[in-house]
């Protein structure tokens, strides 16, 4: 376990429209003109970027509901999600 990494608080844009659109979610970025789907795991992890969630929480949360994978193949797997979500800028 990495405590430094865990205890990080991502925190979404405020300026960043949800949206469901039929089944799917989508991010609207209407500073960019921008559109982003999200899947399931993805809008979950979306939900806790809330500045106030350290990913520990809810990578602990997300790993209860998918009983088979190891929680460091779970959270290496949210840590690229975080990382994609703001290398398109999604993210303070």
């Amino acid at each position: 376990m990495n405590i430094v990494r865990e205890t990080i608080l991502p925190c979404q844009r405020q300026d960043l429209t949800l949206q469901q659109i039929g089944n799917e979610f989508v991010i609207y970025d209407q500073v960019n003109g921008r559109v982003h789907v999200l899947n399931d795991t993805a809008l979950e992890v979306w939900r806790h970027c809330d500045s106030e969630t350290p990913i520990a929480s809810f990578v602990d949360e997300i790993c209860q509901r998918y009983g088979g994978v190891p929680r460091e193949v779970l959270l290496s797997d949210i840590e690229e999600l975080l990382a994609q979500l703001r290398a398109e800028g999604l993210l303070n």
